[in-house]
C-alpha cells in the first residue's frame, strides 16, 4: 500500500475541494453529485486543523510544513472544482481579457483531451494534471 506525504499545491490552489477516506482501495467511488463540491478536506487534514472554509484551507495548506504533514493513500478520493478563467468550454472560446484577444477553438482543436499541467519550475517535477475530455458537442457525441 502506498502513502504519500503532500507536497502537492492541488488540495491549496483549488477553488472548493471535498475529499473523502474510501473504506477500501478497491471501494467505488462515490457518485457525483454534479454540483460544486462542498468544501470538507478533514478526511486528509485529520487532527491537524479543523477547516470550514475554502480561506482556512488555503491558509493552512500555504505552509510546505502543513501539506507534508497530511498523508494521502489509495483510499483518498478526492473531489475539486477546477476553472480555467480564460477558457469558455460551453462555447470553445479562448478570451484573454487584458489584449482583448479572443478566438473559437474549435477552428484549431483535432479532439484530443486538453491537459492542464501543475509542475515545479525549479525542479519540473509534476505535481498533478487535470484532463479535459468533450465528450458531447451541440448535442452530438464527439467521436474518439
Amino acid at each position: 500500500m502506498l502513502f504519500v506525504r503532500n507536497r502537492s499545491p492541488l488540495l491549496a490552489t483549488m477553488n472548493h475541494v471535498k475529499t473523502e477516506r474510501l473504506e477500501s482501495g478497491d471501494s467505488p467511488l462515490p457518485d457525483w453529485e454534479g454540483t460544486r463540491p462542498v468544501e470538507d478536506c478533514n478526511s486528509v487534514v485529520g487532527e491537524l486543523e479543523t477547516i470550514t472554509s475554502k480561506r482556512e484551507r488555503r491558509r493552512f495548506l500555504s505552509s510546505p510544513e502543513n501539506r507534508q504533514a497530511c498523508i494521502l493513500g489509495p483510499r483518498d478520493f478526492i473531489n475539486v472544482e477546477f476553472v480555467n478563467g480564460f477558457v469558455d468550454y460551453s462555447t470553445l472560446r479562448l478570451q484573454i481579457p487584458i489584449v482583448k484577444l479572443s478566438f473559437r477553438l474549435d477552428k484549431l482543436w483535432d479532439g484530443q483531451p486538453v491537459r492542464y499541467e501543475c509542475i515545479s519550475r525549479s525542479t519540473l517535477q509534476t505535481y498533478f494534471v487535470i484532463v479535459v475530455q468533450i465528450v458531447e458537442l451541440n448535442g452530438e457525441p464527439v467521436s474518439e
